[in-house]
């Protein structure tokens, strides 16, 4: 299922639960985002990563279900620069946010309760010779997921927030 089938899907079940009571729910989706709605800044001559269709890849979803409220910021960015240093610039940008977790190597993420908003890899890796970092909590993570490609690097910023929401 494309990422708009799935956009449609939620649409159709947000429409009938808020039609329940007093239930208060609803969508958003936005195609046009700019690195710093991630809560990270944009790197330095990085450009927007544009798909064959002249479309960004770039998105921010709301969703709100009643008291519970998930936010997705991603902004996809191209760069010149070699994949160390775009990681050196987001670590230091990520350290903003708490501990930085490298997700690139072998994990050692213990198992923790349930309960626990400490942030984890847990399970999430990064693309093939790729690099992954992320800080925060669990309900307010910042994710910078890097890549080769070409002779420079791409890279995506993640904010993904759960509750609370600003819409």
């Amino acid at each position: 299922m494309n990422l708009r089938s799935l956009f449609f899907v939620l649409l159709f079940a947000v429409s009938s639960s808020a039609c329940a009571g007093s239930f208060h729910a609803g969508l958003r989706v936005s195609e046009d985002v700019n690195a710093e709605e991630t809560g990270l800044p944009g790197y330095p001559g990085a450009t927007i990563v544009e798909n064959r269709h002249g479309d960004n890849d770039s998105a921010k979803v709301q969703i709100g279900f009643g008291e519970y409220g998930l936010k997705v910021v991603v902004a996809k960015l191209r760069s010149d620069d070699s994949m160390e240093k775009i990681a050196a610039f987001y670590r230091e940008q990520l350290a903003q946010y708490g501990a930085v977790l490298d997700c690139s190597g072998p994990q050692t993420d213990k198992p923790r309760e349930r309960k626990s908003k400490a942030l984890t890899c847990e399970g999430d890796r990064p693309e093939k010779r790729g690099l992954l970092f992320k800080a925060g909590r669990k309900s307010d993570q910042y994710l910078v997921a890097i890549k080769p490609k070409g002779s420079g690097s791409e890279f995506s910023l993640v904010h993904v927030q759960v509750n609370g929401i600003d819409w």
